[in-house]
């Protein structure tokens, strides 16, 4: 069966690498918990296809799951696969609703942004209803916010081991895949070299001026090129936040978006937040809502917005699905009336894993972004990636505030960009700690410090 789905994703014009092949034949191994590791844009995803096939052609259903509804929507377009939140997915089993058998295979995609927690349920949900779980995503990438590690960590040979696709093809240039593999292996101050010499290096006195840098170069490139996308993406929320406010002037200028300007506290990631909304505004949902059809990461346009007799307010939005959610303010809020939406004309780096752009993206570089963030933050384009630097923020946090040449500065970022913040599950601590003391133990008994248990004392003569 497997040949057969190998077959007939060629037959209409998917060729497998040799590490594609490799990776597929594993995944459709009689293992019931199996793991896939791949480069960002390495195909993991495509791949995932032929796995589709292979187990739907011997009477299995094989089923996708994500954290963000982005990466889930992303997995069953490239799929053809049903797929879900893990949030509902969880939910599902929670209430004894799960869609978990022995005839099912469960493929969850990113899975390096699943929290040992949730995956503990799943695992023990599958385990109870003998059903297959494939995880899929790369632990070079972002981690879980809180509770992360865990496919680092079930990927080591001695523990569970994974396939691994390496090569990247989702860059259109040699060039530029080159740089994200680079970024990937923490070679970054080749990597800004590289984009440094392709004029995709952009340094500002500070942050406002980098802002704008940021925001000419896109509505330039936006002109440019009306058929491609354009995402910009932050470390932080608060420059998310800066930027959309930029970004949206521009559409209102050009009349996409309308000039009511609605304003309402709003909830985004557990931060309390304001922002305006007018007719053609360009938001992103954030809080699952499963009655309403509303979902944590749908993103989407306002149509319609209402000002009711009795206060509350009515948004109606078409989802980027093409999907039609009509819901009341004072329904979709917390407890203090804060409303679970946000403007989306920019995004966090941490949202954007698992996206690909079809153009350009443009990065505001900040000195909190480490390796994973900016091997994501670099990978996600077809075309171009634009960086863009705050020159007195990399001498304050480099150089002790005093002045950087453009190679000085830039052998400086490479230092930040470099830097590994994984994650460690807690039974890696304690062995790491148990190691430690045997080393320890094995020092004191080479220095004569502590008696050799393996040698015996000869014993004594009885008189």
């Amino acid at each position: 069966m497997l040949e057969a789905a190998i077959e007939h994703a060629e037959a209409i014009g998917f060729k497998l690498t040799v590490e594609q092949s490799e990776a597929v034949h594993n995944l459709c191994t009689p293992h019931g918990f199996c793991v896939q590791q791949g480069s960002a844009g390495s195909g993991k995803t495509a791949s995932m296809q032929i796995v589709h096939q292979a187990y739907k052609r011997q009477g299995y259903r094989i089923i996708g799951a994500a954290v963000s509804k982005q990466a889930a929507d992303t997995l069953a377009s490239e799929t053809d696969m049903e797929t879900f939140t893990l949030a509902k997915l969880l939910k599902q089993v929670e209430e004894r609703n799960e869609p978990l058998d022995n005839k099912t295979v469960l493929v969850i995609d990113e899975a390096g942004l699943l929290n040992s927690h949730d995956l503990a349920k799943m695992l023990q949900a599958a385990a109870f209803a003998r059903c297959k779980i494939i995880l899929s995503g790369e632990d070079k990438q972002l981690d879980a916010i809180s509770h992360g590690g865990a496919l680092r960590y079930l990927s080591q040979p001695e523990v569970l081991g994974a396939s691994r696709i390496e090569t990247i093809r989702r860059q259109r240039d040699d060039w530029a895949r080159t740089t994200v593999m680079q970024l990937r292996d923490g070679q970054t101050l080749a990597a800004l070299q590289t984009l440094d010499d392709k004029g995709l290096v952009h340094f500002a006195c500070d942050s406002n001026a980098a802002t704008e840098q940021l925001v000419a170069r896109w509505q330039q490139y936006r002109k440019n090129n009306p058929n491609k996308q354009a995402v910009v993406l932050a470390q932080s929320w608060k420059q998310v936040r800066e930027l959309s406010e930029q970004l949206r002037v521009i559409y209102q200028q050009e009349g996409l978006v309308g000039n009511e300007n609605h304003t309402f506290d709003c909830m985004v990631s557990d931060k309390a937040m304001r922002f305006a909304f007018s007719v053609g505004e360009r938001i992103r949902l954030t809080k699952n809502d499963y009655r309403k059809g509303l979902f944590n990461g749908t993103s989407g346009k306002i149509t319609e917005i209402k000002q009711l007799d009795d206060g509350d307010t009515q948004f109606i939005i078409e989802t980027s699905e093409k999907c039609r959610r009509t819901f009341l303010a004072s329904e979709y809020c917390d407890p203090q009336g804060r409303i679970y939406m946000a403007q989306a004309y920019a995004m966090t780096v941490y949202s954007s894993q698992g996206l690909t752009v079809d153009g350009d993206v443009f990065v505001l570089h900040n000195t909190g972004m480490d390796r994973a963030t900016s091997y994501v933050a670099g990978s996600r384009h077809k075309n171009n990636c634009h960086w863009f630097f705050n020159q007195t923020s990399i001498e304050q946090a480099c150089n002790n505030g005093e002045s950087l040449t453009r190679p000085d500065a830039l052998r400086a970022i490479a230092k930040l960009m470099s830097q590994d913040r994984y994650k460690c599950l807690a039974i890696e601590y304690i062995e790491t700690q148990q190691e430690m003391r045997n080393r320890e133990q094995e020092l004191a008994i080479e220095s004569g410090l502590l008696p050799d248990p393996n040698i015996q004392d000869e014993p004594e003569l009885e008189w």
